[in-house]
């Protein structure tokens, strides 16, 4: 069964990251589920029996368990007093289209781990410091500063810097791979205003086309096509922001579009809005600013 982010905290809900604790002599149960989000499972008193890819096993005070995305898990708590926090967040806080793709490497070791999960014992490397580094982040989500999220997700970024010094073993592939697709991102930045295509990006590679199509779809889970697409939308946004007085089809041609209305079409699938609507909400959102009050999009 699958589940989505977000979960529930209290009454508080965010689209991207989610924390809970559960902690008592009742039973916990939740049945044998997946999501595209990490989970972190930290233990804090008792033992939790927890089910990873169909195998029940137990874990104890100071524990740690790593569920990457996708991970097929369930929890059950029956003996005794048990006290646990749950750490969830998506994939897009580390790595998505408006990042920039160097990022992709914190996921990629993940995608090329053949066991997937860990159980981090308290007392391994690193068990300590990522405990630290939870609880941190669970102190600045439940807290209500103006800053609140900022810190969280800068938090969640240091607890996934933590997570992968525990997969570095088999990042050797993951670094290469990297490497690969930040040259596509460089070269496709370099020539954003021109129709290129992606058997241009393969060939200024010296790569086949199908060799790095597969690194590209299976690294990102879309093609080297949207690739150039989405940095070429990114693009658009920023060349929006910095002339707003410049019509969408110079901003098409400044993209390396010949068609205005295919450009349209592009941005709106990417973005899921069209450049006429971002263009007003750009504006509105400066008008606000600068007249002192806080910016609120129309329903």
């Amino acid at each position: 069964m699958k589940t989505t982010i977000p979960l529930r905290f209290g009454e508080k809900h965010q689209p991207d990251f989610a924390f809970s604790r559960q902690a008592g002599d009742l039973r916990f149960y939740s049945k044998i589920h997946w999501h595209d989000a990490f989970e972190i499972i930290l233990v804090k008193q008792g033992r939790l029996r927890i089910s990873i890819q169909k195998n029940w096993e137990y874990i104890y005070e100071g524990d740690i368990a790593i569920l990457p995305s996708g991970t097929l898990h369930g929890t059950d708590s029956r003996e005794g007093f048990c006290e646990f926090n749950t750490f969830s967040y998506t994939e897009s806080l580390i790595y998505s289209p408006e990042i920039s793709i160097f990022n992709m490497k914190y996921l990629s070791i993940f995608k090329r781990d053949r066991k997937g999960y860990r159980i981090l014992r308290s007392g391994e490397p690193g068990a300590q410091g990522l405990k630290s580094l939870l609880l941190s982040a669970m102190e600045e989500y439940v807290a209500l500063g103006f800053d609140r999220e900022l810190k969280v997700r800068a938090a969640i970024l240091g607890i996934h810097g933590a997570i992968c010094s525990v997969y570095l073993e088999d990042g050797a592939q993951a670094e290469r791979t990297s490497e690969r697709l930040a040259e596509a991102e460089l070269f496709i930045e370099s020539h954003v205003s021109e129709d290129i295509s992606p058997s241009d990006v393969a060939a200024a590679m010296h790569l086949s086309y199908s060799h790095l199509s597969r690194l590209v779809t299976s690294a990102l889970g879309y093609s080297l096509g949207e690739l150039i697409a989405r940095m070429k939308m990114n693009w658009a946004e920023r060349l929006m922001t910095e002339y707003p007085a410049e019509s969408i089809t110079a901003i098409a041609m400044r993209c390396g579009y010949n068609s205005a209305s295919y450009f349209t079409r592009t941005f709106k699938k990417m973005k899921g809005t069209t450049p006429l609507s971002y263009r007003k909400m750009l504006n509105g959102t400066k008008a606000h600013i600068e007249a002192g009050s806080e910016y609120k999009p129309e329903n």
